[in-house]
């Protein structure tokens, strides 16, 4: 009674108050719940890495873990391979996770980058620039890396093409954390209702929604979503 009191007083300067502990908090927090059941992967996948910053602040929570850094623009790649060099249990690769391997038509506008067009005028890209793709299934079957438990792509519209990439990998992984919008941000993209189906459809459930941005209209844009397998927290033996 007393929050709505207030909330009906901040709300005229365009303010509210909320609960610390419910809502979106980031992926920290979301990944800490799962480790409180004694979760911890040995092998992450950081697909759309830009210059590390989300595999630096995972390893504070998981900081025994291995982790592939992956990322198709060239400028990042010196960042994220000097990185590797200097953090024990970090390796890099430059280029696109999809599908299929070969390579791949990126358009670009900075970080904005997406394999496909963008629906909004604004982030239409002035160039494009081609990437060699492989599978994430590839670097297990080539021993590159060991099968992972945890997988985050946030790759501009395409995640569902790493998931789909991910076919065997899918049998080792225990959480995905997926970049989804509610609106077409890029032509043809998968929307919000579209990515939860598709990985339901693979066995794996939503456990979180981690993020949300709004647009300029003040309608929800995009979110941060972790999946866990759909028999979670089901006992699978150690991870190490």
């Amino acid at each position: 009674m007393l929050k709505t009191l207030v909330n009906r007083v901040v709300g005229f300067a365009g303010a509210r108050i909320v609960n610390a502990h419910w809502g979106p908090c980031g992926f920290l927090p979301a990944l800490r719940k799962l480790a409180r059941t004694g979760w911890a992967p040995a092998q992450i996948v950081d697909v759309g890495a830009w210059q590390g910053t989300w595999t630096l602040e995972c390893r504070t929570l998981f900081p025994q873990a291995r982790s592939l850094m992956v990322d198709p623009l060239p400028e990042n790649r010196a960042a994220l391979t000097e990185l590797s060099a200097r953090m024990p249990g970090l390796t890099t690769w430059s280029g696109a996770l999809g599908a299929r391997s070969g390579e791949l038509l990126l358009h670009r506008h900075a970080d904005q980058s997406s394999p496909l067009r963008a629906a909004v005028p604004e982030w239409r890209a002035a160039e494009t620039i081609t990437v060699p793709m492989r599978t994430l299934d590839s670097f297990v079957e080539s021993g590159e890396i060991q099968a992972p438990q945890l997988l985050k792509a946030d790759v501009q519209g395409y995640e569902l093409e790493v998931v789909r990439g991910a076919e065997a990998v899918l049998r080792s992984l225990d959480a995905v954390l997926l970049e989804v919008s509610f609106r077409e941000l890029y032509e043809g993209q998968p929307l919000a209702h579209d990515v939860v189906g598709h990985m339901a459809s693979v066995g794996f459930r939503l456990f979180d929604i981690c993020s949300y941005a709004q647009g300029a209209d003040g309608e929800l844009l995009q979110s941060d979503f972790l999946f866990v397998r759909c028999d979670w927290p089901a006992p699978r033996g150690s991870h190490g």
